[in-house]
């Protein structure tokens, strides 16, 4: 992977898979009129100089699991403000949970977001409401038939 920077520009976000199960965080956000349940795969807003690897490596940190990054999955933007990366990351080692230093547990604290990291079978992710649903697709397409 190479150290590529974003100069602070855009969102990076992993797909970590361990024995066939994938790693996403089931989201409750209660902030709407309704509650709004879905997933989403670790990542976060790039900040200043970082790099991807360094973000990436930081937000998967937050949910208590050690990657290494791999291969770039998808990719979208040509708009600076709308960049997004997503890459194929190789589980090391962790528990998935939830630290009390992340963003997310400051979130949570206020009492209207929901973040649970979970192992998710990959052959059940086609039914869940995950976004971006393009890295969804991506994987189905891409992992599965492999």
């Amino acid at each position: 992977m190479n150290e590529e920077s974003t100069a602070g520009q855009g969102w990076v976000g992993g797909v970590c898979i361990k024995d066939n199960q994938v790693l996403l965080i089931h989201r409750i956000n209660n902030e709407v009129d309704f509650n709004k349940e879905y997933f989403v795969f670790p990542g976060k807003k790039l900040q200043g100089d970082e790099t991807l690897e360094l973000a990436l490596t930081k937000a998967f940190k937050d949910f208590s699991i050690t990657i290494e990054l791999r291969d770039l999955l998808y990719s979208k933007g040509d708009d600076v403000d709308d960049l997004e990366y997503y890459y194929i990351c190789n589980y090391i080692f962790g528990e998935p949970a939830l630290t009390p230093e992340s963003d997310e547990a400051r979130e949570m604290e206020k009492g209207m977001q929901v973040y649970t990291p979970i192992w998710v079978k990959v052959s059940e992710i086609e039914d869940l409401i995950i976004y971006p649903e393009s890295v969804k697709i991506a994987i189905l397409e891409n992992l599965v038939k492999q």
